[in-house]
């Protein structure tokens, strides 16, 4: 399929359509292959569903895109919904994720998780640690072992089916050289998490 083509179905499915599983399949295929034409589309079917709490999934293929792209447009309902700060929400995990992508300076800029110091909860440290590890984020090494150490105990103590929300950041520690990077990781090992044991098996603990 040629570029006029995709951009044709997406219009079909994004303009078109309302049903949510249009609307995810079209994302989806905007997560893969973005066109910018349709960065304002995105960000008002996002605040559309968001706003009449419907269709979350939808919600997140969106913020996704948002956050990558660095759609602006959706800033001020991103913060809203940060200092909102729901507990175990995919949304908020991912707007927290996107407005980190917006705010930032660099690869190497972490303030914004730093000024929301004593407001992180669950949802919003897991997409602010995510975006560590998937973007290779390096801050400076003194900005490293401060965050390291206020996340060392983050998210203990979840129900049984949560899933650790340090995941990224071990996957970012693997490439940082604060000096807790190795105790960190050591800790790490004693979770009881399948994404981050199977992550330090892949690396081998001869490699941390």
């Amino acid at each position: 399929m040629d570029k006029t083509e995709t951009i044709v179905q997406l219009k079909k499915l994004l303009l078109a359509s309302k049903k949510a599983a249009d609307l995810l399949k079209a994302l989806k295929k905007l997560q893969r292959n973005y066109f910018p034409e349709f960065g304002n589309t995105v960000v008002d079917i996002f605040e559309e569903r968001y706003k009449r709490n419907i269709s979350w999934e939808v919600q997140v293929e969106a913020i996704k895109i948002i956050g990558k792209q660095h759609l602006v447009k959706a800033l001020p309902l991103l913060e809203q919904i940060v200092k909102k700060n729901m507990e175990h929400d995919m949304v908020t995990m991912e707007a927290a994720a996107a407005y980190f992508r917006i705010v930032r300076l660099n690869m190497r800029d972490i303030s914004p998780i730093i000024k929301s110091f004593g407001n992180i909860g669950f949802s919003i440290g897991e997409g602010f640690l995510n975006v560590l590890g998937e973007d290779n984020m390096t801050p400076n090494i003194e900005e490293q072992e401060l965050i390291i150490l206020h996340f060392w105990h983050f998210g203990e103590n979840v129900d049984k089916g949560i899933l650790d929300p340090k995941f990224g950041l071990v996957k970012a520690c693997l490439k940082w050289q604060a000096p807790s990077v190795s105790s960190f990781i050591e800790y790490c090992l004693t979770i009881k998490d399948s994404r981050i044991s199977s992550l330090l098996k892949k690396i081998g603990t001869k490699e941390v």
